[in-house]
């Protein structure tokens, strides 16, 4: 009996062991940033946190892959090899209201016809909002911003 429970132990430990082994040695991208497609003015893909892309209506998320990732105080960096990529990090006075943008269910707050944020329910409602960094938001094709005002969500 003692032998059959530690033969299953070992087998566990191995399964688990080679499952970490797997998630971690092979995966090159950073889970919080990607290039978000088809939401740009120009139809380039947007470096950006995953986060800010899911709530953009038409997003496509892309993972950035890369060799070495550095996580400095101001960007994140990928060096690879012969190339360089460089994603901006924001601070909270880099946020707007970013308007015209939301996909369904993603506005931060209400707008004048809903009471609460996640409540509308078409992508691009001229009057629903997401707070994102003021840089991407001018990027985003029928995006309008407002500068300067608090973030928090309601």
């Amino acid at each position: 009996m003692y032998k059959k429970r530690l033969i299953v132990q070992l087998a566990f430990t191995g399964v688990i062991t080679l499952s970490v082994l797997s998630l971690t040695g092979c995966d090159k991208s950073t889970p919080h940033l990607v290039a978000c497609a088809g939401v740009s003015n120009n139809n380039e893909p947007i470096n950006m946190p995953l986060g800010t892309c899911k709530k953009l209506a038409g997003n496509k998320p892309i993972s950035l892959t890369c060799d070495v990732w550095h996580d400095t105080s101001t960007a994140y960096i990928c060096e690879d090899t012969g190339s360089k990529l460089t994603v901006p990090r924001y601070t909270q006075s880099d946020y707007v209201r970013c308007y015209g943008i939301a996909a369904a269910t993603m506005n931060d707050c209400g707008t004048a016809t809903t009471a609460c944020g996640g409540a509308v329910h078409v992508d691009r409602q001229k009057d629903a909002w997401i707070a994102i960094p003021n840089g991407i938001c001018k990027q985003i094709k029928g995006s309008t911003s407002q500068l300067n005002v608090e973030t928090k969500k309601n």
